[in-house]
This record gives structure tokens, sequence and C-alpha cells, in this order.
């Protein structure tokens, strides 16, 4: 009797496809650097700049003509290409991912004292859990502009020997009334206040000139001594609070990664990797690297946001007309800018974008 072809899908586990020691070793070495990209990139800043030492270290630059490019965009975005061995017109793949993450901003004024603690008020990005914020150890990242226009980055409560923040939460036998409240009524957005300190800066007993907020006075006297600021370099600062300390193996085994931010950042290290790490493909590779999810799928310019137009259309090459092409089907002069030697070539290339490499 003739045996039935097998056309149901069986998936089968990873650890099972992969069992060879060496496919294991590969495995390891592979996590091992996803843990160190987790832990390294908490922002979007901090995201961009980690692909792009990436890409620099093996082997991207800035040559149009080069077969391996990268152009980053305002410490946020990032567009890198790879030459393929068909020529262009043949097709061209391309993987999109944002390196954002749910966190929570600091307000151009956060600092207030209240009941002799100074906290930072803020307002959450993304959709956040909001009880899930509370009584856990947080850190700053992010920017500061100083006076004299000079930028500070700014990384603080991820060194084990530097004090983390944190949100105050009501002790149980306080809380008993949020068992009957739905969790929007139960943790409200505007109460998400981060604890920076509860020390007042020191004065004398008769000291008519005292601060009337002491302990915001040692705040800011603490940021002026470490980062040269002022109250007023918080106005165009940029810092967020995320979850503090690394990112982790999780279970007896291992065998599992907890860490913060792995919507969508898992994609970008995906795309890095397989940008970076692979064998030459066939059809030429791109990755366009956004700083925030909404910007890529708002509408109406869902089909092709702003930065996918400045990566083509700002290449210094002015000599041929500008293809202004708004669609997924772009015309081959876009490509023939960065890679000249396909310019005798014509057609119109396809690409695909996906969210997940």
């Amino acid at each position: 009797m003739k045996k039935r072809p097998e056309l149901a899908y069986k998936p089968q586990s990873a650890w099972e496809r992969y069992s060879a020691p060496k496919e294991r070793k590969a495995m390891d070495a592979l996590a091992a650097r996803y843990l160190d990209f987790l832990t390294s990139c908490k922002t979007e800043r901090e995201t961009a700049a980690y692909a792009l030492r990436f890409l620099r270290n093996a082997g991207y630059g800035d040559k149009l003509g080069g077969d391996l490019f990268v152009r980053p965009f305002k410490g946020k975005a990032l567009f890198a290409a790879r030459r393929g061995t068909l020529p262009l017109n043949k097709g061209l793949r391309l993987i999109s991912a944002h390196g954002d993450a749910p966190r929570l901003d600091l307000k151009q004024r956060p600092l207030m004292e209240q009941a002799q603690v100074v906290q930072a008020k803020t307002h959450y990005y993304g959709g956040i859990r909001k009880y899930q914020w509370l009584a856990r150890p947080l850190a700053l990242h992010g920017v500061l502009i100083r006076q004299d226009a000079s930028l500070l980055e700014v990384t603080l409560g991820e060194d084990p020997a530097e004090p983390v923040f944190a949100i105050a939460d009501l002790l149980p036998h306080l809380a008993k009334d949020h068992g009957g409240q739905k969790i929007s009524e139960g943790f409200v957005a505007e109460k998400l206040n981060i604890i920076l300190g509860h020390c007042p800066a020191l004065q004398g007993a008769q000291d008519k000139d005292a601060p009337k907020e002491p302990v915001k006075q040692r705040i800011l006297e603490l940021l002026s001594k470490k980062y040269r600021i002022c109250e007023e370099d918080f106005i165009s600062a940029e810092l967020q609070a995320v979850p503090a300390g690394p990112a982790r193996l999780v279970g007896l085994d291992g065998g599992l990664i907890g860490g913060y931010g792995q919507d969508d950042r898992i994609c970008v290290f995906a795309a890095l990797e397989a940008l970076a790490r692979g064998p030459r493909p066939s059809h030429g590779s791109a990755l366009v690297l956004w700083d925030r999810k909404k910007s890529v799928l708002k509408a109406p310019q869902a089909r092709i946001p702003a930065f996918w137009t400045i990566a083509w259309k700002n290449w210094p090459q002015a000599g041929s007309p500008a293809c202004v092409c708004p669609s997924v089907c772009s015309a081959a002069g876009r490509f023939q800018r960065m890679w000249p030697q396909d310019s005798t070539r014509t057609g119109r290339i396809c690409t695909t974008s996906t969210t997940r490499p």
C-alpha cells in the first residue's frame, strides 16, 4: 500500500532541532550577545548607538559605492544596506524594526518636594502596566544640554555602587481598598512620581536665607556638583526612567532570558546579527531602525515614514534628479546613488517591509 504524503506541520522545539554540541555552543554564544545587547540598550538612543557600533565593527562604512553602507540619523534612527550577488533591479530584502520600549519620561519641570521628599514628575510612554513600576529599582538614562551647549549623556543607577530610584507603593494593610477597584482606578498615571532624595541641605538654626525646600535644594546642589547642571536644564533634557540592572538568565537551566525592552528590540538584535554575520545574500539587504513604533504606523504616512525618504534623498550625490516615490516599490535610481556601479541597470526594485525579521 502506497504511503500517504505527510501534509500536516509538526512544530519542533529549538532545543530539539539544534541539539548537536556545536549548535548548542553557537546558541550559548548568541544568548550571551543578546544579554549584553539588552543590558546596554535601554533607550532608543542607546539602541541606535549599539547598532552603529556593531555595524562599524562588521565593516559597514559611509562609502556610497561600497558593498556595506550605514547611515545614522540624529542619534535615534539608522539605515544600513548590504549588497547581494544579484543586481539591485532583481529585488531588495528590507527589515524594519523600532528600538523604543515602554518607559517613564521625566517632565520638563520634574522636581517637586512633598513631605520632605523630592520626587520627579513623569509621564508614561507606551503601553505600560502601571503597577509593575511601583517599588522596584529604577535607573535614569538620557541626555542633558548644559548652559554652554555641551551634551551630557546620563546613566545613573546601573552601577552597583550607585543609588537607584523608585516609585513608592502603599503597604498591603493600607491598600485594602484597592482590591475592589479596577487597575485603571487603583494606579493613577499622575502619581507615578520617582523618589530622588530625602536629605535636606545643611543650614544653620538662625539662617534667614534658608531655602523653603531644603531637600530640593540639596538635590540641585548634588546635580550641580556632579554634572554641572541647574534646574533650568531639565527643560531641554531627555531623561527616561527604566528598570535598573542587567538582563539575566531565567530558570535553573538558564533556558530563558529575562530583561527589559525585548519588544521590539529583539527584532533589532536579530536583524543586526543577520545583516552582519550571515553569508553574502543573493539579493541586497537593508535595515531601517526607527526610534519609535508610532512614527511607522501613524497614518497617512504608514507606507513610508519620513526617515525612509530622508535616507534616500539626502545622499550627497546630487548629480541625478531626485526620485520621489512614497510607495513600497521604489525606482532604481535611489539605489544607484548608494551603489553607482549599478547605474547602467534599469528596472523597478520591489522591497518587502516587515517589523519582524
